[in-house]
């Protein structure tokens, strides 16, 4: 019962429980006298939040005469809060071609403002990846107060440049040191900065100008005006598209030829015979067919690429399938040792190059005439 009396006053208030408690002995007595004279009275806590409102309201009292101003804020403080919208992007790049950084500031309404600088002064043997990220960064607060902006994002995918800024990490290397007392000393000129990292797949555009930067080297003299990128939705051509197809138009609907075999064979139109032909010549349905020769004599890797045959010339005699699809492929395997229960040890394989169907049969002997008899019962029939 003892135990459980300590543990039952430790959750009360103590003041509560001296005050209270109408019989006492011992040391709580002793507390008790003591605090009598100085004519304390407990009053019980109020809830946080009445509190709260409580000293807000001693803090900023209002005189009878002073209306309450309810409404919503004017236009200028809605112009002002439009400036946290500033972010910046940077990115460092170092390969054997140079040094580059890329700055990406973006507006609050969605303005890019791109900047790519080469680092032409630096020690090949005293450059690290480091270096070239805080110069990046430098680079961008530098660009951001040519801007006059005060408030600002910076995004970036160095995690060290970034917990170094924030003075989470300590600054170990001392060629660093420097780049951090002056990075210092441009966010005193800031009002508020905020700090994110990104993955490097996130910051794609400023990577991509400092790798811009670090891989063409401007001649002196030479003035390079702004870069403009763009987004094109339409073909170079689209102007002459109407043209085209009134060029091409079909004068009939669908036309089919009949094969001596019986199969009809639908007739191509100029755009749809020159996609035909580009796949067969791919060797997406098989070897060329002859209706392709000019295609072929006008085809660049044909020309350059193929075999050399050191023959005579001679005539060519193209062989034209009725079934460009209908193409198998045969192999034996075998010898198979061991031998099969049955005393098979031979494999005949034949494999559909389109549709990819294997059709396969296994013998102890493998003579010309049980290949026809395969054919012909597998294949044929």
């Amino acid at each position: 019962m003892t135990k459980y009396s300590v543990l039952l006053v430790s959750r009360l208030d103590p003041l509560r429980y001296l005050f209270d408690r109408p019989v006492m002995i011992g040391r709580l007595m002793r507390w008790l006298v003591l605090l009598t004279k100085f004519d304390i009275h407990y009053v019980m806590q109020k809830s946080v939040k009445g509190s709260i409102v409580a000293d807000h309201l001693a803090s900023l009292p209002i005189s009878d005469d002073r209306s309450v101003d309810d409404d919503f804020p004017d236009e200028k403080i809605v112009s002002m809060t439009s400036i946290t919208g500033w972010r910046l992007y940077f990115d460092g790049a170092a390969n054997q071609s140079g040094f580059g950084i890329g700055i990406l500031l973006i507006s609050p309404q969605g303005d890019h403002i791109p900047r790519s600088v080469r680092l032409a002064f630096f020690d090949h043997h005293r450059l690290t990846n480091n270096i070239v990220e805080y110069e990046a960064c430098i680079t961008g607060l530098e660009t951001a107060l040519d801007l006059d902006i005060r408030q600002l994002e910076i995004h970036g995918d160095s995690n060290l440049v970034i917990k170094q800024t924030q003075g989470i990490w300590r600054i170990r290397d001392e060629k660093l040191k420097p780049y951090h007392a002056y990075l210092d000393l441009l966010i005193d000129r800031f009002d508020v900065l905020r700090y994110i990292h990104l993955p490097r797949a996130e910051n794609q555009f400023a990577d991509a100008l400092a790798t811009l930067a670090s891989l063409i080297v401007i001649p002196a003299g030479v003035n390079v005006r702004p870069l403009l990128i763009e987004t094109r939705s339409t073909l170079a051509y689209y102007c002459l598209i109407g043209e085209i197809e009134d060029q091409i138009e079909l004068p009939w609907d669908a036309l089919y030829r009949r094969s001596p075999d019986g199969l009809l064979l639908l007739c191509l139109d100029r755009a749809s015979a020159d996609r035909v032909m580009r796949e067969v010549h791919a060797r997406v349905c098989g070897p060329h067919m002859g209706d392709c020769c000019q295609f072929v004599q006008r085809c660049q890797e044909c020309q350059m690429h193929g075999d050399l045959i050191h023959v005579p010339p001679s005539e060519l005699h193209a062989l034209a399938s009725p079934w460009p699809f209908s193409v198998w492929g045969i192999d034996i395997i075998g010898k198979i040792s061991p031998k099969s229960s049955s005393g098979h040890e031979y494999i005949l394989v034949a494999i559909d190059y389109f549709t990819k169907w294997v059709e396969a049969a296994s013998y102890a002997r493998l003579t010309a005439a049980r290949v026809v008899k395969f054919i012909r019962s597998h294949i044929i029939c």
